[in-house]
């Protein structure tokens, strides 16, 4: 946990101090009449500093929801701040009448103000401060830091990875090449004895992306195990342009799994997982410069959050027919966890993509390449025609159709992955 800044300090005084001086204030009645002209002021002054509070205090209340596990539709922060702008609207409009009441009377103001008036008052600059201080501490104060550990210990949920916050830091370094305790290697088998065995089976190779960024970049925010620098990417899909590849719509994969339709030789599917914002800077403008389609597994509760894909973004690329916007869950959670977190984060991204129109055919892809036997039979339930692991691998079989393998491509040339 982080030490309150010199603005938290400023903020929480402000907000803490205001409802004593108007306390005093109410006890010496020789101020009453001062409290018109406070409440429509202070309404104002509250406004603008509750709307540039709520810009940074809504990531951090995210924050703290993924902390808990818990969904909140996206309507409820903007209806929250639509009801507090009407009562700071009505606070300002009741200052204003108050005041143009006394402004009528002659003599000793102070005389004409109710007694009955001073306490609603009152009550109102007291839900003010409480506002505020709720606001300023959400601003400043990083809850997520606070509240996590307490989660954990009374509710006994593990802590999140940090890849799945709405508000994402560092995704974590996936080892390229795990190192289990030694077994004895088995024999791959081969595309007849797996087409024998699984099929019918194709050869389609499907490369796998993460970050197309500079490395030194990627080394500084340590993604440097799922990064492929700009230039490695151009001459990659250069390579697959210049020697015949041609990158083949998801659908004549769908389709080769319910009929058997035949896929042409040297086909080749090109995924990129987790929407991150240099997709769209450095991979996206390669791509339609060789005129490439790919795939993009999205994780929809990340999209807009610095570092990932923004909605406006997602449409444009989705316009231009190079881009299949598929199932990567809500929140990029593994699919080993609960059953009903499971079902939440698969179905909230299923309905999200829906919504904006993606996602046809269903293609989905398991964060971290985490395989659950339940995330498997709500696919399928779902109406999800392929789903993608991390495991490595070339060929496709139908009756693997939800557990497809795919290649993991590093700053090499294409030609040293068999192409």
């Amino acid at each position: 946990m982080r030490f309150p800044s010199k603005h938290a300090v400023i903020v929480v005084l402000l907000w803490a101090f205001a409802p004593l001086a108007w306390f005093l204030m109410w006890r010496d009645k020789k101020y009453h009449s001062w409290f018109p002209k406070l409440l429509w002021i202070n309404g104002i002054i509250f406004g603008v500093i509750f709307i540039t509070q709520s810009f940074m205090a809504i990531p951090r209340l995210n924050t703290v929801y993924d902390a808990l596990h818990i969904h909140v539709p996206s309507y409820v922060h903007p209806t929250a701040i639509l009801l507090v702008l009407l009562f700071l609207a009505g606070q300002i409009l009741v200052g204003q009448l108050l005041q143009q009441k006394l402004n009528r009377k002659k003599g000793d103001a102070q005389k004409h103000f109710a007694d009955k008036l001073v306490f609603p008052i009152i009550i109102i600059f007291a839900l003010d401060g409480i506002l505020g201080i709720i606001t300023g501490l959400l601003t400043t104060l990083t809850p997520a830091a606070l509240l996590q550990p307490a989660v954990k210990h009374f509710f006994s949920l593990p802590t999140p990875p940090a890849i799945i916050s709405v508000v994402p830091t560092t995704p974590p370094v996936l080892p390229l090449y795990p190192s289990p305790t030694p077994v004895k290697t088995q024999k791959p088998l081969s595309f007849s004895e797996m087409n024998s065995k699984y099929g019918p089976c194709t050869r389609l190779p499907t490369l796998m992306y993460h970050h197309i960024e500079d490395l030194t970049l990627a080394k500084k925010l340590g993604q440097s195990g799922l990064a492929v620098s700009p230039a490695y990417f151009d001459s990659q899909m250069n390579y697959l342009a210049t020697h015949g590849y041609q990158t083949i719509d998801p659908q004549k994969l769908v389709s080769f799994f319910q009929s058997g339709a035949a896929i042409s030789a040297k086909s080749v599917l090109i995924s990129f997982d987790d929407g991150y914002d240099d997709f769209y800077t450095n991979a996206y403008p390669t791509l339609k410069k060789y005129n490439l389609k790919s795939i993009l597994f999205l994780p929809t509760g990340l999209v807009g959050n610095p570092g990932y894909l923004t909605w406006s973004e997602i449409e444009e690329m989705h316009a231009s027919g190079l881009v299949l916007f598929a199932n990567h869950t809500w929140s990029h959670k593994p699919m080993n966890a609960k059953d009903a977190e499971v079902e939440m984060e698969i179905t909230t991204a299923d309905r999200e993509l829906s919504e904006h129109g993606l996602n046809n055919p269903k293609i989905f892809a398991y964060p971290y390449g985490t395989v659950g036997q339940f995330a498997q039979t709500l696919l399928k339930n779902l109406g999800y025609k392929a789903a993608f692991t991390t495991h490595s691998g070339s060929v496709l079989c139908t009756q693997m159709s939800l557990t497809l393998p795919r290649v993991r491509i590093g700053n090499e040339p294409l030609s040293g992955y068999g192409f």
